[in-house]
């Protein structure tokens, strides 16, 4: 019998929800945990809160940005955004408003994941390219 071990991502949508339609179709509050989804759409540079129900509670799109890896809800709202590309660069951090503002953003190849730490800086996964001697002595690799 085969078991899931992990869920990969579920990635890849080319749409978001209308903020009128529901993503749930069932909802049975006894088999529900309470709380919200932050669902990142990374093609469409999108982020949607929903509610257990299944509504959309709130929703980001930052102008000019056409794709990102992850987004994280910091506890007041804002929401850092790790891996956003432009039509001109790829590879951005940016930290957005709850009204989607952008608060700041710095040109760094992050992807993947980032944390806002206690004291107050922002830990990030980068990747550069480098040459590994005992992997390759003429190609250069991807360092996380």
């Amino acid at each position: 019998m085969l078991e899931l071990a992990s869920l990969g991502y579920l990635d890849f949508n080319q749409e978001t929800v209308p903020a009128d339609e529901k993503v749930v179709p069932v909802y049975d509050p006894e088999l529900s945990a309470p709380g919200y989804n932050l669902v990142i759409l990374r093609v469409l540079a999108t982020v949607q809160l929903f509610d257990a129900q299944g509504n959309v509670v709130h929703s980001w799109k930052p102008p000019g940005i056409l794709l990102f890896s992850n987004a994280e809800m910091l506890e007041n709202g804002n929401l850092l955004v790790s891996g956003a590309a432009t039509e001109k660069s790829n590879g951005h951090l940016l930290l957005l408003s709850w009204d989607g503002k952008v608060l700041f953003r710095k040109r760094i190849l992050s992807h993947h994941d980032s944390d806002w730490m206690p004291n107050g800086k922002i830990a990030a996964l980068t990747k550069s390219f480098r040459l590994v001697p005992w992997v390759s002595e003429t190609q250069k690799i991807r360092d996380n």
